[in-house]
């Protein structure tokens, strides 16, 4: 897997219980499509008639391409950043649990039909390394796309989608390295195992506690979210700057600046970035048009 993200990076560096209720609440909260799609209808209405009135002058426009050569720096950055967890961490993490999971209910089968002795110890391999939270440079990609670009609604709906799912991630991350440390103390209800928490498993008077397999998968979906909304940003201001170019070539009748370009190898778009289809939702909110009206 360190070959994909090795490539990328070059690549880059060329182109420049109630618990669980709340949780799983907040997760719908954070996973609604309605949010960044109401936003983005919003967006684009108070936007419209500021992007035809910000881009009047030669220099204006040459504003513009600086900021949007840094914009497409930063979000090509927390591209980057997102990929590197997926691929170094997160997707095996995931594809861990799950396959331990597996494996825990085929013992327990086994057992139940005969096939695996009842006292033959189930082995488990865990992973329980503590996860530092990512710090892409969200802060500076939002004063650049909310004050200083003239980029379509959609690019600013992704920006700030972008800046909820690293929050989400974030969080995600520190709540399992406190799960963590429960683990660590041993600190479960009486009746309860490593394994019972571990894995979901029923444990006492029939109670299940499922948090950290959620935290899991959690991690995993925004991990995604990131890497989508990222590459989506990456995609809108690089549209914005095909507009800005034929925008600056009618004005001035001169060759555009350049500007900074991104592109994704097909198969690492293949294997590490969501499909569009796993966010219709979200994109449905947004119609084709050009960024300057």
């Amino acid at each position: 897997m360190l070959e994909y993200f090795d490539s990328v990076c070059n690549f880059f560096t060329q182109q420049a219980p109630s618990l669980i209720n709340i949780w799983n609440i907040i997760k719908d909260i954070a996973n609604s499509n309605f949010t960044a799609a109401l936003a983005g209808a919003m967006i684009g209405a108070l936007t419209a008639n500021r992007i035809s009135k910000k881009i009047q002058n030669k220099d204006e426009l040459k504003k513009e391409f600086l900021q949007l050569n840094a914009a497409i720096s930063l979000a090509t950055a927390t591209l980057t950043i997102s990929l590197s967890l997926k691929i170094n961490i997160v997707k095996e993490l995931k594809t861990s649990y799950s396959d331990g999971l597996k494996k825990r209910k085929d013992h327990e089968c086994g057992i139940e039909n005969g096939t695996i002795d009842p006292e033959t110890p189930f082995k488990l391999k865990v992973n329980l390394s503590v996860l530092q939270n990512i710090s892409p440079p969200i802060s500076a990609i939002q004063d650049i796309v909310f004050n200083r670009l003239s980029v379509p609604a959609r690019g600013i709906a992704a920006t700030a989608a972008l800046s909820s799912a690293i929050e989400n991630l974030n969080s995600a991350l520190s709540r399992r390295n406190e799960i963590l440390q429960t683990f660590n103390k041993n600190e479960f209800p009486e009746g309860a195992t490593f394994e019972d928490f571990y894995f979901g498993l029923t444990y006492g008077d029939r109670q299940t506690n499922t948090e950290y397999g959620d935290i899991i998968t959690a991690i995993y979906t925004y991990t995604n979210d990131v890497i989508f909304f990222s590459t989506k940003l990456c995609d809108d201001l690089q549209s914005h700057a095909l507009t800005l170019n034929t925008h600056y070539k009618t004005q001035t009748k001169e060759k555009p600046p350049i500007v900074t370009m991104y592109n994704i190898p097909p198969k690492m778009r293949a294997d590490f970035i969501p499909a569009d289809k796993e966010y219709k939702s979200w994109l449905s909110g947004f119609t084709t048009s050009s960024s300057m009206q």
